[in-house]
Protein backbone atom coordinates (compact mmCIF):
# COMPACT_ATOMS: atom_id res chain seq x y z
CA UNK A 1 0.00 0.00 0.00
CA UNK A 2 1.14 2.90 -0.91
CA UNK A 3 -0.38 6.42 1.39
CA UNK A 4 -0.04 9.78 -1.20
CA UNK A 5 -1.58 11.53 1.51
CA UNK A 6 0.43 10.64 4.47
CA UNK A 7 3.56 10.12 5.79
CA UNK A 8 5.24 9.55 9.03
CA UNK A 9 8.60 11.71 10.50
CA UNK A 10 10.59 10.49 13.34
CA UNK A 11 12.16 13.60 14.70
CA UNK A 12 15.41 13.66 17.59
CA UNK A 13 16.66 16.13 19.78
CA UNK A 14 15.84 20.04 18.83
CA UNK A 15 13.13 20.58 21.80
CA UNK A 16 11.18 18.32 20.56
CA UNK A 17 9.23 15.59 22.84
CA UNK A 18 10.84 12.48 23.27
CA UNK A 19 8.55 9.40 22.97
CA UNK A 20 5.69 10.44 21.81
CA UNK A 21 3.50 9.84 18.82
CA UNK A 22 1.38 12.69 17.64
CA UNK A 23 -1.54 11.99 15.14
CA UNK A 24 -2.54 8.68 13.44
CA UNK A 25 -4.68 7.87 10.52
CA UNK A 26 -6.81 4.50 9.64
CA UNK A 27 -5.25 1.22 8.47
CA UNK A 28 -8.10 0.27 6.06
CA UNK A 29 -9.51 2.22 3.22
CA UNK A 30 -12.78 1.44 2.31
CA UNK A 31 -14.15 -1.10 -0.51
CA UNK A 32 -15.38 1.77 -2.47
CA UNK A 33 -12.41 3.83 -2.28
CA UNK A 34 -9.86 1.18 -4.25
CA UNK A 35 -9.92 2.16 -7.81
CA UNK A 36 -8.13 -1.02 -10.05
CA UNK A 37 -6.17 -2.35 -6.60
CA UNK A 38 -3.91 0.89 -6.61
CA UNK A 39 -5.78 2.00 -3.46
CA UNK A 40 -5.80 5.48 -5.03
CA UNK A 41 -8.41 7.66 -2.69
CA UNK A 42 -11.17 9.65 -4.79
CA UNK A 43 -11.30 12.95 -4.64
CA UNK A 44 -13.23 14.70 -1.39
CA UNK A 45 -13.32 10.81 0.04
CA UNK A 46 -10.09 10.88 1.84
CA UNK A 47 -10.60 8.95 5.31
CA UNK A 48 -9.93 12.26 7.56
CA UNK A 49 -6.60 11.75 9.72
CA UNK A 50 -6.48 12.52 13.54
CA UNK A 51 -4.42 15.45 15.08
CA UNK A 52 -2.50 16.04 11.88
CA UNK A 53 0.37 18.01 11.33
CA UNK A 54 1.50 19.67 7.88
CA UNK A 55 4.95 20.04 6.36
CA UNK A 56 4.54 23.87 6.89
CA UNK A 57 4.07 23.42 10.39
CA UNK A 58 6.98 21.19 11.21
CA UNK A 59 9.31 23.14 9.02
CA UNK A 60 7.95 26.14 10.74
CA UNK A 61 8.51 24.47 14.01
CA UNK A 62 12.12 23.21 12.98
CA UNK A 63 12.67 26.75 12.00
CA UNK A 64 11.80 28.58 15.13
CA UNK A 65 13.78 26.17 17.08
CA UNK A 66 16.34 27.57 15.13
CA UNK A 67 16.24 30.72 16.01
CA UNK A 68 14.71 31.86 12.34
CA UNK A 69 11.57 33.47 12.68
CA UNK A 70 8.81 31.72 10.06
CA UNK A 71 7.19 34.55 9.49
CA UNK A 72 10.41 36.46 7.78
CA UNK A 73 9.99 37.30 4.15
CA UNK A 74 12.28 37.71 1.89
CA UNK A 75 12.12 38.32 -1.97
CA UNK A 76 13.17 35.66 -4.85
CA UNK A 77 15.16 36.48 -7.42
CA UNK A 78 11.77 37.17 -9.69
CA UNK A 79 10.21 39.65 -7.14
CA UNK A 80 7.69 37.48 -5.19
CA UNK A 81 7.45 37.97 -1.44
CA UNK A 82 7.67 34.69 0.24
CA UNK A 83 7.69 33.70 3.75
CA UNK A 84 10.29 31.31 5.13
CA UNK A 85 7.10 29.06 6.23
CA UNK A 86 3.35 29.95 5.72
CA UNK A 87 2.30 27.81 8.98
CA UNK A 88 2.69 28.76 12.69
CA UNK A 89 5.16 26.52 15.06
CA UNK A 90 3.59 23.49 16.97
CA UNK A 91 4.31 24.22 20.56
CA UNK A 92 2.88 21.40 21.04
CA UNK A 93 5.43 19.06 19.38
CA UNK A 94 8.09 20.13 21.92
CA UNK A 95 8.88 19.69 25.69
CA UNK A 96 8.23 22.51 27.88
CA UNK A 97 11.34 24.04 27.79
CA UNK A 98 11.72 24.28 24.13
CA UNK A 99 8.47 25.56 23.50
CA UNK A 100 8.68 28.80 26.41
CA UNK A 101 11.57 30.11 23.62
CA UNK A 102 9.33 30.38 20.64
CA UNK A 103 7.60 33.86 21.37
CA UNK A 104 10.90 35.13 21.71
CA UNK A 105 11.40 33.98 18.09
CA UNK A 106 8.47 35.04 16.61
CA UNK A 107 8.07 38.81 18.36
Amino acid sequence: DHWPHWFSCLIAGGGFRAGTVIGATSGEIPQDQKKDNLNIMSAGSRIAPVDPITIPELYATILARMGINPRREFVTPIGRPMRYADAEPRVDLLTDAAAAGIDAVLS
